[in-house]
C-alpha cells in the first residue's frame, strides 16, 4: 500500500520500478524513464478536479473556434491556477486497464492530448524515446501501471513532490551518458541559497535568474529557501533539460518561470532584462575556442587567455546583475590566484568596483564526483557600508563532518554555523577580513623597471595556514632518547629467547596434505576502475610502502569502492605487476590496487596467519615465476598453480604464534631504520619465516 505524503515509502515503492528492468535497461535510464511518467501522473492529478469542466467546454465549442482560440479559451477557464491542460477521455491508468496502449503510438497520442506548448515539451524531453525503449524490453505497461496509480495530487506539497523529483535527478545523473542530465546537489543548492538571501530582500516581485540552470535544482532549492512566488529565470545550452524544466514548473503548479535554451555565451536571452538575484554551478574548468565576437557590454574584459569559460561566465553574471544585485557562483581556488593577464585583469576590474563581497572554500569532495576543491563567489554591487572596501573569506573545511559510507554531509547545524559566520563578519580561526587593496602587489617589469604593473591575487587558504612552532633542542633530545629506548626495547623483544611462544609439536597431530593454492583460496582481483582524488578521503588506495609501514599515511584516496575492491586488516595481498610482482603483503583497512590480488580462505583447514607465512616463504620462488623484460608481472595461472602444503590446523596456529611477537617486532622497527639497516632486518625477518616453515617440512 502506498502512504500519501510518506516520501519514503514513496521513493522504496519506486526503488521497486527499477528491478523491473533490470539487466535489460541500465539503471540510469529507467530513472530518467520513471522521473518522465511521475512527472506526467502529477500534471495529471492536479488536472483531475477540472478535467470535466474542460472537457465539457472543449467538446461544446471544438466546431466553432480555431485550434489557437479554443486553447486560449481553455487557459482563461483555468483562471490561472494551471497553466495546461490534458484533453485525454481517461487517466492513463483508464487507458491501460481499456487496452489503449498496445504500443509507444498510443503513448504519443495520450501525449497529445495536452495543449501543444506541453506536448511539444514532453515529446522534445524524449517521451516517445523513452516508450519505445520500454516496449522493446517489454516493461511498459509493467512500469506505467505501478507510476499510474500513485497519489500525486494536490495534498502533497510542492516541496515534497520536488524532493522525489530531486532524488530521482540524482539517481540519474549517476550516469551522465545514459541519461546526459546537468545536477546540482541539493547539499550545494542549499549553501548556495542560504548565503546567497542571508542579507538580501526578497518580495513578490524579485526576480532570480541561473545561466547555466542544468535540471533547474538550483532555482527550485532557492525558490524553497524563500517561501515566496518570485519569478525564475533560467537559460540552459541543452534543450531536452530546457523543457525539463518547464515541465516540472507546470507539474509544480509555478506560474512565474522562463526557461530558455541557448549557449548564454553565444548569446543572452534575456537581453533585456536585469535580476535582483543570480545563481550559478558554473561547469569547472570548461574550456572554450576564441570567439569571432564578444559583445562588449557583457564582457568588457575579454576572452581569456587560458580559455577557461569560468572569466566569460563571471563577466556575464556581473552584467546581469541589477544595480543592488546579488550573485553566488561555483568555481576553483585558481580562480583568484592564476597568472594570466586576463585573469588579473579581472580581479583588477571586480575588486577596484568593490563588487566580491565573500568566497567561502568548501572541503574537497563536497561535490560528489569529483575530488576537485571548489569554493562559492559572493558578489554584491551595493554592500553594506561595514563591508565595503573588504573581502570576507571563509574556511568552511571544517565545518560540513564526514560520515562512514556517506561522505561529506550537510547538517542543519553546519548550516546555520556557516550562515551565521558569514552574517558575523568577524575575524576568527574559520573566518579572515581582507581589505582589497592587501590582496594587490606590483609585478616588476625587468625590461622597463619604471613600468612596473598591479597584479591581483586572492589567495583563500593563506590566511589559514598555521606555521609551526619551531620546538626548542632539549625537547627534541628528549624525543630522540625516547625513540632509542623504544628500538633499543623492539630489539630486546626481538631476541629474547621467548620460550612461552616456542611451538610444542605432537607428532600424532601431523596430517599434511598437499594442494595447490588455486584450490583453497579465491584470489579476488579489481576489476573496477579506481577514480583516485589526491586528498583524503573515505578510502586509502593501498601502495606497497603504505603496507610496508614505511609511510604512515597513502598518497591516493577514493570516495567509493565496490565490493572486490575492499580489504580489511589482516587480508593476504600479493603483488602482480611491476618490480615488485610476487611480493606478499599483509592488507591494512582500504582499496585493493588494480596491481594487486587479494587471497580469500575458503576452507577452515587453513588459518589465515599460517597461510600468510608460507606464502612469504615462497617469495623467492613467486618472484622466479614472474615474467617481462620491462614491467615484470605475475600470471593468475602461476599463482593458482603454486603448490603448498597443508599441515594440521593445530600446527599451522602453532607455528603462526610463534612468528608473530618477532614479526610484529620486526614490523614495527622498519619504519624507523633505513638503509642498510633495513635491508639486513628485511633479510632477517625472511630468514625467521623460512626457518619456522621449514621446521615442520621433515615432520611432514
Amino acid at each position: 500500500m502506498i502512504v500519501k505524503n510518506d516520501i519514503e515509502s514513496l521513493k522504496s515503492y519506486l526503488v521497486n520500478i527499477f528491478s523491473l528492468t533490470r539487466g535489460t535497461l541500465p539503471s540510469s535510464y529507467i530513472s530518467s524513464a520513471v522521473l518522465l511518467f511521475v512527472i506526467i501522473r502529477r500534471m495529471e492529478c492536479l488536472f483531475e478536479p477540472y478535467r470535466k469542466k474542460i472537457l465539457s467546454l472543449y467538446n461544446r465549442d471544438k466546431d466553432q473556434l480555431d485550434e489557437v482560440d479554443m486553447e486560449r479559451k481553455l487557459y482563461d477557464a483555468m483562471k490561472g491556477v494551471l497553466n495546461y491542460f490534458i484533453l485525454s477521455p481517461g487517466t492513463m491508468q483508464e487507458l491501460l486497464m481499456q487496452g489503449y496502449f498496445q504500443s509507444a503510438a498510443g503513448f504519443e497520442h495520450y501525449i497529445r492530448c495536452f495543449d501543444r506548448n506541453t506536448a511539444d515539451q514532453l515529446l522534445r524531453y524524449g517521451a516517445l524515446d523513452y516508450a519505445n525503449r520500454l516496449f522493446y524490453a517489454k516493461s511498459f505497461a509493467q512500469v506505467l501501471s505501478r507510476i499510474c496509480i500513485l497519489p500525486l495530487d494536490s495534498s502533497m506539497s510542492r516541496e515534497e513532490f520536488e524532493d522525489i523529483v530531486s532524488w530521482l535527478l540524482q539517481i540519474a545523473s549517476a550516469d551522465g551518458r545514459a541519461a546526459s542530465v546537468s545536477y546540482s546537489t541539493s547539499e550545494l543548492s542549499k549553501v548556495m541559497a542560504a548565503l546567497l538571501f542571508a542579507e538580501g530582500k526578497v518580495n513578490k516581485n524579485t526576480i532570480l535568474y541561473d545561466p547555466v540552470c542544468g535540471s533547474g535544482n538550483l532555482l527550485r532549492v532557492a525558490q524553497s529557501q524563500v517561501r515566496q512566488p518570485i519569478s525564475v529565470f533560467g537559460q540552459e545550452i541543452m534543450e531536452r533539460m530546457v523543457s525539463f524544466n518547464n515541465l516540472l514548473a507546470k507539474a509544480s503548479a509555478i506560474s512565474k518561470y522562463y526557461f530558455v535554451s541557448g549557449d548564454v555565451l553565444e548569446e543572452d536571452k534575456f537581453s533585456d532584462n536585469q535580476f535582483d538575484y543570480v545563481i550559478a554551478d558554473l561547469p569547472l574548468r570548461q574550456r572554450i575556442e576564441r570567439r569571432p565576437f564578444l559583445a562588449e557590454s557583457r564582457f568588457p574584459i575579454g576572452t581569456p587567455t587560458n580559455s577557461d569559460a569560468t572569466g566569460l561566465f563571471v563577466q556575464h553574471i556581473i552584467s546581469k546583475m541589477s544595480t543592488k544585485g546579488r550573485a553566488i557562483f561555483t568555481c576553483v581556488p585558481s580562480f583568484f590566484i592564476e597568472e594570466t593577464s586576463s585573469s588579473s585583469r579581472l580581479r583588477s576590474w571586480m575588486l577596484k568596483n568593490d563588487i566580491i563581497e565573500s568566497i567561502v572554500s568548501l572541503p574537497a569532495g563536497f561535490i560528489p564526483g569529483t575530488g576537485v576543491k571548489t569554493c562559492l563567489c559572493i558578489l554584491n554591487k551595493e554592500k553594506s557600508n561595514q563591508r565595503k572596501g573588504k573581502i570576507q573569506i571563509i574556511n568552511a573545511d571544517s565545518l560540513f563532518p564526514r560520515q562512514k559510507n556517506r561522505g561529506i554531509v550537510l547538517t542543519d547545524e553546519s548550516l546555520d554555523m556557516l550562515v551565521s559566520m558569514y552574517r558575523s563578519f568577524e575575524n576568527n580561526d574559520y573566518c579572515h577580513i581582507a581589505r582589497w587593496d592587501e590582496l594587490c602587489q606590483e609585478e616588476a617589469n625587468m625590461n622597463q623597471p619604471t613600468r612596473n604593473r598591479e597584479k591581483y591575487r586572492i589567495d583563500i587558504e593563506a590566511p589559514f595556514k598555521k606555521v609551526e612552532e619551531i620546538r626548542s633542542v632539549d625537547a627534541i633530545r628528549k624525543d630522540v632518547a625516547k625513540l632509542n629506548e623504544e628500538i633499543a626495547s623492539l630489539f630486546a623483544s626481538l631476541f629474547a629467547d621467548n620460550k612461552n611462544n616456542q611451538p610444542v609439536y605432537d607428532p600424532s597431530d601431523f596430517r599434511p596434505m598437499q594442494a595447490i593454492l588455486g584450490s583453497v583460496v579465491r584470489i579476488a582481483k579489481s576489476r573496477t576502475p579506481l577514480v583516485r582524488i589526491g586528498t583524503k578521503s573515505k578510502y586509502p588506495v593501498l601502495s606497497t610502502d603504505y603496507l610496508r609501514g614505511y609511510v604512515s599515511e597513502p598518497s591516493e584516496y577514493v570516495e567509493s569502492i565496490s565490493d572486490d575492491q575492499v580489504v580489511k586488516d589482516g587480508d593476504i595481498l600479493i603483488m602482480m605487476d611491476g618490480d615488485n610482482a610476487g611480493e606478499v603483503f599483509r592488507g591494512k583497512q582500504g582499496c585493493l590496487s588494480r596491481t594487486m590480488v587479494k587471497l580469500e580462505v575458503e576452507t577452515p583447514a587453513f588459518d589465515r596467519d599460517y597461510l600468510y607465512y608460507l606464502l612469504k616463504a615462497k617469495e623467492p620462488e613467486l618472484r622466479l615465476k614472474t615474467r617481462g623484460d620491462v614491467i615484470k608481472h605475475l600470471s593468475m595461472s602461476d599463482l593458482r598453480s603454486l603448490q603448498i602444503v597443508m599441515p594440521s590446523i593445530t600446527l599451522q596456529i602453532t607455528t603462526a604464534r610463534s612468528l608473530n611477537p618477532k614479526i610484529e617486532a620486526i614490523d614495527k622497527l622498519l619504519p624507523l631504520l633505513g638503509g642498510d639497516a633495513r635491508a639486513t632486518l628485511v633479510e632477517y625477518r625472511q630468514a625467521l619465516i623460512q626457518d619456522a616453515i621449514a621446521t615442520i617440512t621433515p615432520i611432514i
